[in-house]
């Protein structure tokens, strides 16, 4: 069970950090994207609605701004699956636990 719990915070924080990853990456296209061209030339030629304005992105920009558009739900799916599956296991250890207290008749002692 330790082992289980220990993957879960990992997979935990795994989501957090893709997620977060996925936002700050959206940011510093933002950023970017601010001053971007409003017109398209050779080197800027993927359209990107910035605060209600078309502007063009480069070929890197474009895919990271597809990358982190992808990273930020599947981080969050993540964080939140893990969470669910940790609390799952939180119960049924307690569970558990009051059986065996139950069945036993007395304290159970901490540990």
């Amino acid at each position: 069970m330790a082992s289980s719990k220990r993957a879960l915070g990992r997979l935990i924080v795994l989501g957090w950090l893709i997620g977060f990853g996925g936002i700050a990456g959206a940011g510093a296209i933002d950023t970017m994207a601010r001053h971007a061209p409003s017109f398209a030339d050779a080197a800027h030629r993927h359209p990107y609605q910035f605060k209600g304005q078309i502007r063009f992105l480069n070929d890197w920009q474009d895919r990271a701004e597809t990358i982190s558009r992808i990273m930020m739900p599947t981080g969050i799916a993540i964080f939140f699956a893990a969470v669910a599956a940790r609390v799952r296991l939180r119960r049924r250890e307690a569970d558990e636990r009051l059986q065996r207290v139950l069945r036993g008749g007395g304290r159970e002692e901490p540990g």
